[in-house]
């Protein structure tokens, strides 16, 4: 081992300083740099979280209004039934009147 004089002690002291001062500037640079991707991160799910919301409400009153479409579709379905069967039976009426004529004519 070499002896070192206390100047040469001092300078490799110096760079070695030097040198975990830039690696320590590298780091604090790299953690800002995280730091600031981390925040705009939080901005972007924040802003997702809120268009996921306003996507579920919207598909929520699609489906309210297909839920009511649908009601108000087979309501009008009743309504067309009944009043195909009081046709059926207007018809029935009529049809039975008409046979009991021919069979009185005949």
């Amino acid at each position: 081992m070499k002896i070192m004089h206390p100047e040469e002690r001092f300078e490799r002291i110096e760079r070695q300083l030097e040198f975990m001062a830039g690696i320590q500037a590298q780091l604090c640079a790299s953690q800002q740099r995280q730091d600031s991707e981390i925040a705009q991160n939080a901005r972007q799910i924040s802003q997702l979280a809120e268009i996921v919301s306003n996507l579920v409400r919207v598909v929520d009153e699609q489906g309210n209004r297909v839920e009511a479409g649908f009601k108000r579709m087979e309501e009008r379905q009743e309504r067309t039934d009944e009043q195909m069967r009081r046709t059926d039976e207007r018809l029935n009426t009529l049809i039975a009147a008409v046979e009991r004529r021919n069979q009185d004519a005949h």
